[in-house]
């Protein structure tokens, strides 16, 4: 189809042109009017269809009325006699227009199932709401520029949905001037915290995204962080490292690039903060199979719904390590994490460490034990010389059961343990 709009006799007029033209013009705005319940006082009617779009059988209609700009959603089919018919979807009146708003365009972008609705003002600069074709209403709004007595106005806009980018242009002091917008958004990050030493997993979660080669995270506005693709609404980098922890809880914004030169503006912000550090444990050892509390003495720790616990050493496997243990936080010193069931002894040393956002942690090496089942024995000491007498004491003799790394089981062991002289 070609859609045309605009005005008959006072009331609002859209026709559809079948293509190749065949010199028949199929009206539609009385398909729809009669449902669109902002129009429906005679006080209160809208005036003019000032614009007209559509992606895949939708068609979006931009109605003037006395109180601001209109919003209609149809679909449009082919009727059995060859005519175009329309069939009422929604309507809403654009939040944030103005009475006197004129309507000065609309296009489309499929990706994001979204519209751009173009509002110049009198005597202020014009307006680009972004609107969800779903339900009608803004997600976005783009104020342009009032530069002493001028204001900016725009005449078109024009949607490039290979590169993801909106070109509009306008005019502002008699000067035109041609603007480009993305067509993609950061929405999230995970975490919303990374320890300043660097290396932290982020993901960022977006809209209207698409693959058009290397893409990069822009850190702090300048630092860029290659990215690659997790899904078609999510990719992966890694924090660069910096040197001071952030001013603000707020944090830095974390934007995206997908062609050189252009990043995202959204400032989804990421919060650095500072490695923590452990002082005490208690208790300091448990039984491999039982899930125990563990209270975690220290500093810099933070309330972030990424708070982990984590046991390393430098004789623990990748699967040992893997373990993620839960955090819950009490203070800025002090923390409690739930060490789950593991299914061995761990060698020693073994350390708990802490890390705010999930991915670093701290580097205290404060000793946690874990034990496993009694294999041995040992004794202390392991030898004793005695001279014989009639009467021959012998001096204090500990004898302890020890799991298979060496660590004494204590309170762990399991009952009677078979003693052998050899």
């Amino acid at each position: 189809f070609l859609l045309l709009a605009g005005a008959g006799d006072g009331s609002p007029a859209a026709v559809a042109l079948t293509l190749p033209y065949e010199g028949v013009l199929h009206p539609f705005m009385d398909d729809l009017l009669p449902y669109v319940e902002q129009c429906g006082s005679q006080e209160q009617a809208c005036t003019a269809a000032c614009n007209v779009a559509s992606v895949a059988d939708v068609v979006l209609l931009v109605l003037e009325h006395p109180l601001g700009l209109i919003l209609v959603a149809g679909n449009l089919s082919h009727g059995g006699d060859g005519a175009v018919q329309a069939s009422y979807w929604n309507s809403e009146r654009l939040q944030g227009s103005q009475p006197g708003d004129r309507g000065a365009g609309i296009v489309v972008d499929s990706h994001t199932f979204s519209a751009y609705v173009l509002a110049n003002r009198s005597d202020e600069p014009g307006l680009i709401f972004k609107v969800n074709i779903s339900t009608l209403r803004p997600y976005g709004l783009l104020h342009l520029q009032q530069r002493g007595q001028h204001t900016e106005i725009v005449h078109s806009m024009e949607v490039d949905p290979a590169n993801r980018r909106l070109y509009v242009l306008s005019e502002l002091a008699a000067q035109p001037l041609l603007i480009t917008l993305l067509l993609y958004s950061v929405l999230a990050i995970h975490p919303a915290v990374a320890d300043v030493k660097g290396g932290t997993d982020i993901f960022l979660e977006g809209q209207g995204l698409a693959d058009m080669g290397p893409a990069s995270c822009v850190f702090h506005g300048r630092v860029l962080s290659p990215a690659s693709w997790v899904s078609p609404t999510a990719l992966h980098c890694r924090s660069p490292p910096v040197n001071v922890t952030s001013s603000s809880c707020e944090g830095e914004a974390v934007e995206l690039s997908l062609t050189p030169g252009l990043a995202t503006q959204n400032a989804v912000s990421l919060r650095r903060t500072a490695t923590p550090a452990v002082t005490a444990l208690w208790p300091a050892r448990g039984y491999h199979s039982s899930t125990q509390w563990v209270t975690v003495h220290g500093y810099g720790f933070l309330n972030a719904s990424t708070l982990t616990c984590g046991l390393q050493g430098p004789a623990l496997n990748a699967s040992q390590q893997a373990h993620a243990i839960a955090a819950e936080f009490v203070s800025t010193q002090q923390i409690r994490c739930l060490r789950p069931p593991l299914p061995e002894a761990y060698p020693s040393p073994t350390y708990l460490e802490v890390s705010i956002d999930g991915h670093v942690f701290s580097e205290s090496a404060i000793t946690y034990e874990v034990v496993g089942p009694a294999v041995g024995l040992s004794a202390s000491p392991v030898r004793i010389d005695l001279a014989a007498a009639w009467t021959t004491p012998i001096g204090p003799l500990g004898i302890h059961a020890l799991d298979q790394y060496g660590h004494r089981t204590l309170e762990y062991s399991a009952g009677p343990l078979p003693v052998t002289a050899t």
